[in-house]
């Protein structure tokens, strides 16, 4: 079960919700292939296709968009086999992004002048 996470500025008052983790529907590769950019999801739909069970790690992750000034929610696959890591684009622009491990330790990428501030809001699946 994935978690809603709002991430906001006490600075400015920018704030944005993000569902991270993942969902009973992510627990088969073919299924989340399509939530990456078309080259990575044709690499992914190979990979699947060689392996009959494939071992990967998939969830919906914090990161910030340097293009946009924003905190999305991306998707992000390792490959356990090849030790290989996928991040998805920006759902907003398209651009590549920056994952976050914890929002506290970043500053606001809009005024950047006060470190961020999260708590969870809710649950989904």
């Amino acid at each position: 079960m994935g978690v809603i996470v709002k991430v906001f500025c006490e600075s400015c008052n920018a704030a944005w919700d993000c569902h991270t983790g993942c969902g009973m529907q992510h627990g088969a590769l073919e299924n989340v292939t399509s939530l990456f950019p078309k080259d990575t999801e044709r690499i992914l739909k190979d990979y699947a296709a060689r392996n009959e069970w494939p071992m990967f790690d998939f969830a919906f992750q914090l990161a910030v968009c340097k293009n946009c000034a924003g905190i999305v929610s991306v998707p992000a696959l390792k490959l356990f086999e090849s030790d290989t890591s996928y991040v998805g684009v920006c759902p907003d622009c398209g651009k590549e992004v920056k994952l976050i491990k914890s929002p506290s330790r970043i500053s606001c990428p809009i005024c950047k002048k006060s470190m961020l501030k999260s708590f969870e809001t809710g649950r989904w699946d």
